[in-house]
């Protein structure tokens, strides 16, 4: 898990869970059963929720693994002090990396600098000595096997740390089962940080936050840093490298995340959409500045058409007759359409071969382009919404404006694209245009303050979530069917920050499907999928190289706690492939409307809007987690943890 997720954790402003249950209930009787509460020696320092149940949590001398479902303690390391962001569970796996660049903590293997434990046993899977920087990600790349693991040098030079927001960026390729490195380079270019820290001794912490992660496609693989770099994935060789400066470098993620065709690459940077040829990194082409375009949907197909340029004519020149070749130079950059060439040329006595010869294909089709919305500011702990706002629709083959709408001020959550429509809500509205030709179809009241996000439920219906509120619409019309949430409590006392919580991290919800990726689970509720975006070919290679790492490990590690976790793995999955089936909850903080004695969680069905479950928080701490796989809530208060039904009895 990155380091901007375990932060958003405790410091997010809206607290957003969604999860899934067996068999809904409809009484909102918020039980409060504690499964079980657990006393520690030490006050707990830090926590992180992984994939497979197991709490890790850091404490002055100890580092220890916790089994969720029982609190006992699994395995502990004495003498390793150690801060979280030195600490990251390989996502997809049972692998849990420690870093110890100064090779200072001891308590576990001397002299090395990282080494990957067991999640369940703890025991070394293996150690190197040969790792130098501050850890600033851990990248899976589970279908080579492999990690690919960034570190910046500038924290060799601890002088520099307060002087450049400039990262030095410096790559290993590591074998996961073996610890080898396969291949190790420095990055060829600084890189501009996101600030996420001032901390209390005068030096600034920067992060690749506000980028997103790489992507490996086949042998390619694609740093998306102050552009995209295109490399090896066998040597590290950078292949190509095309340059443009991150929209907001001070918010997390203002660009889109890249999509990836086959032959050309879709992504947003300083506000212009561009079209980038994969091959080459050659820019096709970009658009005017739109503002910060954080989401990316396209609709794209391959259509074979008639072209007769320098090149075709080159390749016709000695395989047709002077008559006919002096036709082609006549028809040179003629923009008739198929039908309309190929009558001219049929009518020239071109035979069908020689006709098919001029044919070339092309991609077409569309990008709906969302400007402005709602970002995150890790280092002031808050979310903002920044403009302009509105949705352009963009010829993906030429870049051309095809139509542009624009809103006012106020803020706009994530676009929604449909059959024939696009949806999006602003501060009060929503708006229905036709997906063509950006006329609107309509503009109803919202009812709700400011929606932050946007998803469809299994009945189709639109549904938007504030931080308080939410509500569901018929997308054909508009309407609202149903609205529900919590107000904000009366006492300051019991005021909790709105945070997102432990264990689901929202990527991105877009074009009619919500995917939501708890760790290593994806929970994929398939309703209607219109477009294609970044997350969902992020989310289908994601889940096909988990799948071959579970596979194939048993032929390196063939060891109790990979047993046990196989098992874990196992029952988790079938949880949630059980859950696929029925709508996602929100789980919204504050007060219901109708008993003031009720501050905590509570779960709202997307399906219905019935508030079926929750739990109290009114008197506990700030820090909770939540494992939305068994639905159980823990809270973590200085040296106990306390965990809690979710399911009311």
């Amino acid at each position: 898990m990155s380091i901007l997720v375990n932060r958003l954790i405790n410091k997010i402003v809206v607290l957003f869970l969604i999860t899934s249950i067996l068999s809904p209930t409809i009484s909102p009787a918020f039980a409060r059963e504690r499964l079980w509460s657990k006393k520690f020696p030490m006050d707990i320092e830090w926590e992180m929720f992984t994939s497979l149940g197991v709490i890790m949590a850091g404490t002055k001398n100890y580092l220890l693994a916790i089994d969720g479902k029982t609190g006992n303690i699994l395995w502990s390391k004495k003498d390793v002090v150690i801060s979280k962001d030195h600490v990251w569970p390989v996502e997809g796996t049972d692998i849990v990396l420690i870093s110890d660049p100064d090779k200072k903590l001891g308590g576990i293997v001397e002299n090395a600098s990282l080494y990957a434990l067991e999640l369940m046993s703890g025991n070394v899977i293996w150690s190197t000595p040969d790792i130098n920087g501050r850890p600033l990600d851990v990248i899976p790349l589970l279908d080579k096997l492999s990690i690919l693991y960034i570190t910046d040098q500038k924290y060799l030079k601890p002088e520099t740390l307060s002087q450049s927001p400039m990262l030095i960026l410096h790559m290993y390729n590591i074998d996961i089962h073996s610890g080898n490195i396969r291949w190790e380079k420095d990055f060829n270019k600084e890189v501009l940080g996101t600030k996420v820290e001032d901390t209390w001794l005068g030096y600034k912490i920067y992060n690749l936050s506000g980028y997103h992660r790489p992507v490996l496609r086949g042998s390619e693989l694609y740093l998306l840093y102050d552009g995209i770099t295109k490399m090896d994935f066998e040597t590290g060789n950078i292949l190509w490298q095309t340059t443009y400066p991150a929209g907001d470098p001070e918010l997390i993620k203002t660009d889109a995340d890249p999509i990836f065709t086959e032959k050309i690459i879709y992504t947003s940077g300083k506000g212009q959409v561009k079209g980038i040829n994969r091959e080459t990194g050659e820019l096709l082409w970009d658009t005017e500045n739109l503002g910060l375009v954080p989401t990316l949907l396209v609709e794209e197909k391959t259509i074979e058409v008639i072209e007769i340029n320098d090149k075709i004519l080159e390749n016709m020149k000695n395989t047709i007759t002077e008559d006919k070749f002096i036709i082609l130079m006549n028809l040179k950059n003629a923009t008739y359409s198929n039908e309309e060439f190929i009558q001219i040329l049929k009518a020239s006595n071109f035979t069908d071969e020689e006709i098919n010869s001029l044919m070339i294909t092309r991609n077409t089709g569309i990008i709906w382009a969302q400007r402005g919305g709602f970002f995150y500011n890790a280092n002031n702990n808050k979310w903002i919404s920044k403009g302009p706002f509105g949705v352009t629709a963009i010829d993906l083959e030429n870049g051309r404006l095809i139509w542009d709408y624009r809103l006012g001020e106020g803020s706009l959550a994530n676009i929604l694209l449909l059959d024939d429509r696009v949806i999006l809500g602003d501060k009060s509205c929503i708006i229905a245009l036709n997906k063509y030709t950006g006329d609107k179809l309509y503009h109803r009241d919202l009812g709700i303050d400011s929606p932050m996000f946007a998803f469809r439920n299994s009945d189709g219906k639109v549904v938007f979530s504030s931080s308080m509120r939410i509500a569901a619409f018929d997308p054909q019309q508009g309407d609202k069917i149903w609205e529900s949430g919590v107000k904000k409590p009366v006492s300051a006392a019991t005021t909790l920050p709105f945070r997102l919580s432990a264990g689901i991290f929202i990527t991105v919800l877009t074009g009619g499907i919500g995917l939501f990726i708890f760790n290593s689970y994806v929970l994929v509720h398939e309703y209607i999928i219109q477009g294609e975006s970044a997350i969902h070919a992020r989310v289908r290679a994601y889940q096909k190289s988990e799948q071959y790492y579970w596979q194939t490990v048993k032929q390196y590690r063939n060891t109790a706690g990979l047993r046990e976790a196989e098992s874990i793995r196992s029952y988790r999955l079938t949880l949630m492939e059980s859950r696929k089936a029925h709508d996602p909850y929100v789980y919204l903080e504050g007060q219901l409307e109708d008993r003031k004695d009720f501050t905590g969680l509570v779960g709202i069905n997307t399906k219905n809007g019935n508030i079926d479950k929750g739990v109290y928080l009114g008197d506990v701490g700030e820090i909770y987690r939540i494992d939305h796989v068994e639905e159980a809530l823990f809270l973590f208060d200085s040296d106990r943890i306390s965990c809690f039904n979710l399911i009311p009895e």
